[in-house]
Formats: C-alpha cells, structure tokens, sequence
C-alpha cells in the first residue's frame, strides 16, 4: 500500500492543480481555484489515498489604540483510503481562505458588521455527484476571529476570540474591556458549549446596548458572524462583531458581538466579539479515515495519492552467483503491484529455458552474462523500468577421472575405488574415495565429482568379480585311479584345489571307490629306511597311500599298528625291544622284514 507522502504544508497558497509522479506511484495535488475540479480514475488503478486541508479563518479586526484581534483559525486535516474502479470521476472542492469578511469558497460565513472575521471554506471530495449528499471526506474550515473591545478611559480593551480549528472546534470568548466602574462583556464563541453549530451568545452589558447573539447552522455552510454593539467608544470607533463559522461537514456557529456600557451602565466601553466555531471534518466514506488539526495556513487544498498505471520496477532474485554447465537455475523476481505479466531479457551466454512471462523463470548457461526484467501492465499498456541487471558467471563442470583397482577380481578380494579431479566425491555404492572395498558382484559404478561452485561430473567405472567354482567326481576302479594328474589307490574322499578359467579357485571333491585285484601289493612298493634302524622307520611311496600298517615280531603277534598318511609316513618303533619284525599293509600277505637294534 502507499504511505501518506504529504502530511503538513505551512505558509504556502496552491492556485490550480499539479501533478508529481515517481515511478508506479503518482501524487495529483489541487489547489485553490474557487470552483469545483476533477478526478477521473485511471487504468491500472484500483484504490487511492485522499488528504484534504481546509481554509483557514480570517483574523478579526484590531482596535485602533492597539487591541489585539482574534486570529482566524487554521482548518481541518482528514485523510482516508478509497477503492475505486477505472473511470471513477470525483468532484473536488478546495475550501479557501475568509478575507474581507467575505466566507472563504465552499462554506465559509461571512464576518459580522465590517469586513473582517470571515471563516475559512472546507474542502470535500465527492463521488456519485456533486451533492453534499455525496461527500466521503471532509476537512472543515477554520473559524473567523472576533473584533476586539474598546475603551475610552484608558483602561484595556477585550482582546477579540480567536475562531476554531476546523475539525468542529469551539471559538473562543471576546474578552471583557475593563473599566472603573465594571466591564462591558465579551461575545461567547461559536460552536457554544462545543455544540457543532451552535451560536456564542453576546457579551453582558448594560440594557439597550448589548450586542447581537451569533448565529448557528445545521448545513454546510458557516454561520455569519453576530454583531457588536456600535455605541460608544467615541475615539476607538469599533464595531466588536463575533467571527463567523467555517465550512464543514457541518458548519461552524458564529461568535457573540461585544456588549456596551458596565453592569452599571455607565463608562464607554465595548467587549471584544467571539471567534467563530470551527466547520466539523467528516471521513465517513473512507476506509481507515484520520481527523485532525491542520497545520496549513490560507487556502485549502486536496491530495490525491495513488498507485498504478506504470507498474514499479520489480528486483531480481536468485541463491548463487553462477550456473555449472550443463545444469539450470531458478530465478526470481517480486511480484509488482498491477504487473499482469513480467518480461525477462538476458545478455550473454544466460539463455530463458521457461518462465518467460512470469516472475519465476529457469535459466542455463554457457558463458557468463546479465538477467534483468521489466514488469508490464497488459490492459493498460504500461511497463516498468528495467530492473537493475543480475550478473550471473558460467561455472565449467569439474574434469573428473575415476579407476577401481584391480577392475577384474575374484570373490573375496578387495578393491580400491578412486576418482579424481574435483573436492567430494559419491560413489553409487557407497564407497569411500580411496578406501579398500570387498565387492561382491560385478557392476557398473558411478561417482559424481562435486567442485567448490558446486558443479558436478559424473564418470562410471566397470568392475569384474570372478566367483569360486565348485564340483564333486565320483571315481571308480581297479586298484587305482587317475584324476588331474593324481593317481588314488587307496578308497576315500579326496580334495583337488585348481583355479577355473577365470583363474580362481576351483574346488573339486573326490570320491575313490576301488576294487583291488591283490596283483600287486603295497609291500613291494615301498620304500623303508634306514632298515636296520635304531629308533625310527620311514616308509615311502611314490603315490600317496592311507591303508592300515600293522607291526609284527617274528612270533606274528601285532606289537603296533597305524594308518598311512600320504607319501611319508614315520613309524616310532622306540618302543619296540631289539629283533626281527615284519611290516604288513592292511588286505595283503606280503610283508616288509624289518630290524631293530
């Protein structure tokens, strides 16, 4: 909303209308011209802001010997908002100021028996017609001044009243001229009693030679000033009228006129006349109506504020300072009262990817450039000024490289996951830069470097894990079988670790079952030494073989037994007294002679 640009105006007399306007906003002042003026609502427009200062009231007239007058009083401020619509024509009447006891323009009283003491015209703005019917504000006018007094004595005279402020205040009283055998009595002032419109009664004084009551008004238009007593005071030769009321809502009640003689009716004496009441303010047309005393002096004037028209010029906003190849940005600007659309214009390598027309647009980058926007009224052909340009850098994405190492693994290996080239990196696996990884599956994975700008790049890297095979063969045959390169004699399960054709482990379980033919027996394969032997016996075979061993002295009783572990077995025959003992294989009668010493 717009704020009150004008609150106070002092010692300056406006004559005709002018008009001041900032860019989206517009002040349309009238001044005083004596006849009723215009305001038409433009396009674009759909509220205004209305101030309004009354006529001032004119000071009353001074006694020749040097009495001082009552001073006219200043008008009446109001102000208010109104909503209104394109086209909307108000009637503007600018109260002027009483002189030469003529009512100042649009409600002014005149003065009372000379010309001075005249009340100041309101000033209202009308809609719907040129009524008073059709007021929605009203500043009052300022109330005329009383005369003052006089004496012929020497004594001192009554000061006149000064009238009342144009929001409806009372006049004040003429005072009472002293003399020595009493007073001749002071007009009361208008608005009597602070009654809007009432009149001030006339001053006391001796029978016959009183002065006139004031009068009062229930219209717009001040009530005129009520006459003095015109007697006596035969070197001072004033008349002290009350001062007449000012224009308003309601006029203002005029002052009382002075009174002549004492209570005793003797002495040349006169009391001053009283101020004229001031016109009352109205603002019942108006939204968020303000009354109050005006500072301005003279005539009247009417201040029309509004915005519209050419919208105000919008500020662009953004978070950053550039934009990362490749990528966009949001931008912003504020929304302007009245702008139906926005249109964005951009410089350099900045390019409007949507939002052209509105206040949010997204942009894109391939070189540093400038952003600015105009605010546009469509059904009103108006636009703002351009805001201030937005300038925007080009950020290029970070050159990033990644590697895992090794790329081709087997299950259960570890793997380093690296990259480089920017200041963060995210790997789609949650790995962490540079640290050791046991995958589990071959992949595709992604890191996506992040730079201080906040750019980024994304590179994929290939990774193969090798899985473990394995595998189970069941072999059978005659006293032994060949597998791999392995020959099995003995029955059992047997484990072969190769690598597969991906060069990792293949574990393959071997199952011997054998029948034996007892041709050739494992006594004459093997190999025993030291043979004759002191302590311990090895027994060799070129094959690996698991039968039982039994030894037996030279009587055939078993004195040890075992089992064949492979290509070496050793027997501890510690044990065993000094002789000749045989070494016989499970199944099989042939036997190794063996000697203990």
């Amino acid at each position: 909303m717009l704020k009150k640009l004008l609150n106070v105006f002092t010692g300056y007399a406006f004559i005709g209308l002018f008009v001041s306007s900032a860019h989206g906003q517009t002040q349309v002042n009238f001044t005083y011209t004596g006849t009723p003026q215009t305001f038409t609502v433009p396009c674009g427009v759909d509220s205004i802001y209305i101030e309004a200062w009354g006529g001032q009231g004119q000071s009353g007239l001074p006694n020749p010997a040097g009495a001082a007058a009552g001073n006219g009083g200043v008008g009446g401020y109001a102000s208010g908002w109104k909503q209104v619509s394109q086209g909307d024509v108000f009637t503007i009447f600018v109260g002027g100021a009483g002189a030469n006891g003529t009512g100042g323009y649009n409600g002014g009283g005149n003065g009372g028996d000379n010309l001075y003491g005249a009340g100041g015209g309101a000033s209202d703005i009308r809609f719907g017609g040129v009524l008073e019917a059709d007021r929605i504000l009203v500043a009052g006018g300022g109330g005329g001044g009383g005369n003052s007094g006089c004496t012929d004595d020497g004594s001192i005279p009554g000061i006149g009243g000064s009238g009342g402020s144009g929001n409806g205040g009372a006049g004040s009283d003429g005072a009472d001229s002293q003399t020595g055998g009493g007073f001749a009595g002071g007009g009361k002032g208008g608005n009597y009693g602070n009654t809007q419109g009432a009149f001030g009664p006339s001053g006391i004084g001796c029978g016959g030679f009183l002065g006139l009551p004031g009068n009062s008004t229930n219209s717009a238009v001040g009530a005129n000033g009520g006459g003095g007593q015109n007697c006596c005071c035969f070197s001072g030769n004033t008349n002290p009228s009350g001062g007449a009321g000012g224009g308003g809502y309601i006029g203002g009640g005029s002052g009382g006129g002075g009174s002549a003689g004492t209570t005793g009716c003797s002495g040349n004496s006169k009391g001053a006349g009283g101020g004229g009441g001031g016109g009352s303010s109205y603002v019942g047309g108006v939204i968020n109506g303000v009354i109050s005393v005006s500072q301005l002096a003279g005539n009247g004037q009417v201040v029309i504020t509004y915005n519209g028209g050419a919208p105000a010029a919008p500020t662009v906003q953004v978070t950053g300072q550039g934009i990362c190849a490749g990528s966009t940005l949001p931008v912003t600007c504020t929304s302007v009262n009245g702008a139906t659309n926005y249109v964005w214009t951009s410089t350099g390598g900045l390019t409007i990817v949507s939002g052209q027309g509105t206040n949010n647009i997204t942009v894109s980058s391939s070189a540093s450039g400038t952003l600015s926007v105009v605010a546009v009224n469509g059904p009103c052909n108006l636009s703002s000024i351009a805001s201030l340009p937005l300038s925007l850098d080009f950020y290029p994405s970070p050159m990033v490289t990644a590697a895992v190492t090794p790329n081709t693994v087997c299950a259960g290996d570890s793997v380093v996951f690296s990259a480089q080239g920017a200041s963060n990196y995210q790997w789609s696996n949650g790995a962490v830069n540079g640290a050791t990884v046991l995958p589990t599956a071959s992949g595709t994975f992604t890191v996506t470097g992040l730079d201080t700008n906040g750019c980024s790049s994304a590179v994929n890297v290939t990774l193969t894990v090798n899985q473990s095979s394995v595998s189970q063969v069941n072999l059978t045959g005659l006293d032994s079988v060949v597998f791999n390169n392995t020959t099995y004699d003995q029955n059992g399960t047997y484990t072969q670790i190769l690598q597969n054709v991906n060069g990792c482990d293949s574990v393959i379980t071997v199952n011997v079952s054998l029948d034996f033919t007892g041709v050739i027996e494992l006594a004459n394969l093997a190999s025993v030494y030291p043979n004759p032997t002191q302590s311990t016996l090895t027994v060799h075979f070129t094959k690996p073989q698991f039968a039982s061993y039994s030894v037996l002295n030279i009587e055939g009783k078993e004195v040890m037994k075992g089992t064949l572990n492979g290509l070496n077995t050793v027997i501890d025959l510690g044990s065993v007294k000094p002789g000749i003992y045989h070494l016989r294989f499970s199944g099989e009668t042939t036997v190794v002679r063996l000697t203990k010493i």
